[in-house]
Formats: C-alpha cells, structure tokens, sequence
C-alpha cells in the first residue's frame, strides 16, 4: 500500500456513519512532553490516540483515510485506519525499506 497527501488535519463533510452521513475532523494534538496524538470528532466527543513520537493523516491509494505513527523509544512506525485499528507495522531493524518510506512521509508532513 502507498500512501500520499500527507498532512496533519483533515475535514470530512460526508463521511459513512452508521446509516447516515456527517461531518468528520481529524486533527494532531500535540503536547510538549508528552508527544502527538491524532484526535477524530463526527457527532459526540472526539476521540484520541495514545501519545507518540510523530503522527500524520494520510491517504492511501484505497481511496481511505490512515494514520501514519511513529513510536520513539520503540523503533517502529504503525498505519492505522480510520477507525484507529492497526493495519500495518514497520520496525527499523527488520524491515528498513518500508520503515524509511513510512518515516520519510511523516517527516515530510510535519516541516
């Protein structure tokens, strides 16, 4: 799976939810000694991540919306999907290629 339009917010004005369709807002909170976490809002209180090195809003080639997170201490980058469910893992020391394409697009979405 590829990846592209990475960024750090994004607004959805249609988006499935249940039977019907709403608006939807992700966003990356970040919290100095703490790290980042991306945020999901439809209709009730938003949703969060737990905290990480770096984390960005992407799209894959699927036409679906992912979350690229980069853990710091461990050494390994997660996909999510939009539901916050891991879909995919890269660890720096057993798979480089995919965990520096990975990285690649966190870093250059959060300049």
């Amino acid at each position: 799976m590829n990846y592209f339009n990475q960024r750090t917010d994004a607004f959805f004005e249609d988006w499935p939810s249940g039977n019907k369709r709403v608006e939807c807002r992700f966003w990356v909170e970040d919290v100095p000694g703490k790290g980042q976490r991306m945020c999901k809002q439809t209709t009730g209180k938003p949703k969060k991540t737990n905290y990480v090195d770096k984390i960005v809003i992407a799209d894959g080639e699927d036409d679906k919306t992912y979350i690229l997170r980069r853990h710091r201490f461990v050494g390994f980058i997660e996909v999510l999907n939009h539901a916050f469910k891991s879909v995919e893992t890269a660890h720096a020391s057993s798979n480089k290629e995919r965990f520096d394409y990975l990285n690649d697009l966190i870093e250059t979405a959060c300049l």
